[in-house]
């Protein structure tokens, strides 16, 4: 693959990359499928949030929140998600082929929290403190107030996604970084319990297996 150099660093050809993907009938399908999913998703949850917030659940005793003084750390939390989404997504818009695999994933481990959220019914940590997103808040949740939407984390996941299919060597580390900040920050303001935390990139991986095999 040719690369453009602008300073130290190389650029990839972004026409010549879409072009060679776009080429390909079975990329075209795959792409477009997934972006008609993604919307079918955004749809469905303007149900399913509230619905599983309607619903009780049980609370745990979790050792490691009953460590943690809770704070508010809204503002962190989602400038390092958006940090994390907006560099790359404009990474992947240089890799279409990169791009499907992150769409694909994220619909595949969708699917699972779905599922684990449906089956698991739990109720928020006692102390949480609510997390108040400034923008996807207003579009996703349409202004309700979800605390429910707890096993496994879906801001870890989303951070951890980009992660996973990234190549460059230092946005993979910074994303590595930022999704431990994310998961901590998520303990601290007691949004989600810690096994939330820990299960988010177990699934994550084995939705990016799923695909990679798929792809295989």
């Amino acid at each position: 693959m040719a690369f453009k150099m602008v300073g130290d660093f190389k650029i990839p050809p972004f026409k010549e990359n879409w072009k060679e993907a776009w080429s390909s009938k079975s990329y075209r399908k795959e792409l477009i499928g997934s972006i008609l999913c993604i919307f079918v998703f955004w749809k469905f949850i303007f149900w399913f949030f509230p619905y599983i917030q309607s619903r009780t659940g049980a609370v745990i005793n979790d050792p490691i929140l009953n460590m943690l003084t809770p704070m508010d750390l809204s503002w962190f939390t989602f400038i390092c998600i958006y940090l994390v989404f907006i560099s790359a997504m404009i990474h992947l818009m240089y890799h279409p082929r990169l791009l499907l695999v992150m769409f694909e994933v994220f619909l595949v481990v969708t699917t699972m929290r779905m599922m684990s959220l449906f089956f698991i019914p739990l109720d928020p940590p006692k102390g949480i403190i609510l997390l108040t997103d400034p923008i996807i808040g207003k579009f996703a949740y349409n202004n309700n107030v979800i605390t429910k939407d707890l096993f496994f984390s879906g801001h870890t996941v989303l951070v951890f996604v980009m992660f996973l299919v990234v190549r460059h060597t230092w946005l993979k580390i910074s994303y590595l970084i930022l999704t431990i900040c994310v998961g901590c920050a998520l303990m601290i303001q007691h949004v989600h319990y810690s096994f939330d935390i820990m299960a988010a990139p177990i699934f994550t991986y084995l939705a990016f297996k799923i695909v990679k095999l798929v792809h295989r």
